[in-house]
């Protein structure tokens, strides 16, 4: 599933190229407890990094899983022997961008975000549902940075969420892919797990 969420980042990398950009990643929510406080703040997975707003950026996004991760069985896309199991994805998608930057970047993103990604090691991975914004700044910010100091006029960033739901089918041992046309190939038997 990282590998989605990195198709995800070399989109936006690419299409808002033209700003300093911190892309964290595939985050999800830490619990951290200090003076008997308790505090949840986004973290990188696997690195454990924490998320931050910072100033020498103009654009940052991070990307949490925020639901059950739902399969059921697609005798649509099953082949031969094996059933096709279809997963639905809900992700969460942070996207912090600096004040005078405008106001139409959200728009921008969530119109121009493919609905298909070409993903090695899956047969399909696209949007299943209209993204939903979510502009509530200061309910965004105490939740994805947990409780700091927040006063609206003194920050300069805007701050959303982008809900959406991603569906796919991982690729097992057939050897069926589907393009991004929406047209289809049998490939030579390969393995597509992603390594590095």
């Amino acid at each position: 599933m990282t590998d989605i969420i990195e198709a995800i980042d070399a989109w936006t990398a690419s299409r808002y190229s033209q700003y300093t950009q911190k892309l964290w990643g595939f985050c999800e929510l830490m619990r951290k407890t200090s003076n008997d406080k308790i505090q949840f703040m986004p973290v990188t997975i696997p690195e454990r990094k924490q998320v931050s707003i910072d100033d020498k950026y103009q654009f940052i996004t991070w990307i949490r899983w925020t639901d059950n991760l739902n399969y059921e069985q697609d005798t649509e896309w099953s082949f031969g022997k094996l059933d096709a199991q279809r997963a639905k994805l809900p992700l969460r998608i942070i996207l912090a961008h600096r004040t005078t930057l405008g106001e139409n970047i959200v728009f921008d993103f969530v119109e121009n975000l493919p609905q298909r990604f070409n993903v090695p090691g899956y047969k399909f991975v696209f949007t299943s549902d209209t993204p939903v914004i979510d502009p509530n700044h200061e309910t965004i910010y105490t939740t994805e940075l947990s409780e700091t100091v927040y006063e609206k006029h003194r920050f300069d960033w805007n701050i959303y969420v982008i809900n959406l739901t991603l569906e796919y089918i991982a690729c097992v041992d057939d050897n069926l892919r589907i393009l991004e046309d929406g047209s289809y190939r049998l490939i030579e038997q390969q393995d597509f797990r992603v390594t590095e």
